[in-house]
């Protein structure tokens, strides 16, 4: 959705796993658009979410190197303001790259918590590749867990925020997925004794707690 490079309509474009996808087309409606934005991010916090109860296998493997242009999802007043950017690119990669302010409506911070939480996921249970050592992450966990806790940073900000009741329930949860994201993200190198991940653990649990 407002992809910057349009699909040509003589090609079959495809995913990561080799099978084919079919973009949608641009919608000259935007009040369709919009909802077909918040469905994509309401299928992948819901993906996300059962990724990290079961550690199964995502629909979405390894999205964040594919083309994901569909733009954060927006709230009530930025979509009055008409302020869903005319063409979006590499939207989830960006922001795991840190290269992307964008994003900051309800729903935006909670998808985001699910890319983070699903990401987790995927790098803890995948922990003895990506380790330098059974108590030392490599460098992609690192840069990972950096991500998460730029994004923690947001916390204090969001926290006053003026939203409605459900919208709160809605913060509360995703502050609770970024602080299980680093339970995720650190228990395999707690289970082997680094000091480091215990207290990250233990600090993140207690969040949750609280």
């Amino acid at each position: 959705i407002r992809a910057s490079e349009p699909t040509p309509s003589h090609t079959t474009p495809r995913s990561s796993s080799g099978l084919p996808t079919w973009p949608l087309q641009e919608d000259d409606d935007e009040t369709k658009e919009v909802e077909r934005v918040d469905a994509f991010w309401a299928v992948l916090v819901l993906n996300n979410t059962w990724i990290a109860i079961q550690e199964s296998h995502s629909m979405f493997h390894d999205l964040q190197t594919i083309e994901a242009d569909t733009p954060w999802p927006t709230d009530a007043f930025e979509y009055l303001l008409k302020l869903l950017p005319p063409v979006s690119s590499g939207t989830i990669k960006r922001f795991l790259e840190s290269t992307s302010i964008e994003g900051f409506s309800v729903m935006a911070l909670h998808a985001k918590a699910a890319v983070l939480l699903e990401q987790a996921t995927i790098a803890g249970s995948s922990s003895d590749e990506l380790a330098v050592s059974p108590t030392e992450p490599n460098a992609d966990i690192k840069r990972l867990e950096a991500v998460i806790e730029q994004f923690k940073a947001h916390f204090p900000m969001v926290d006053r925020m003026s939203v409605s009741p459900a919208e709160l329930d809605t913060l509360l949860i995703m502050q609770m997925m970024t602080h299980a994201a680093i339970i995720k993200l650190h228990m395999p190198f707690y289970n082997q004794g680094d000091l480091r991940s215990r207290e990250k653990a233990l600090a993140a649990a207690q969040a949750i707690a609280v």
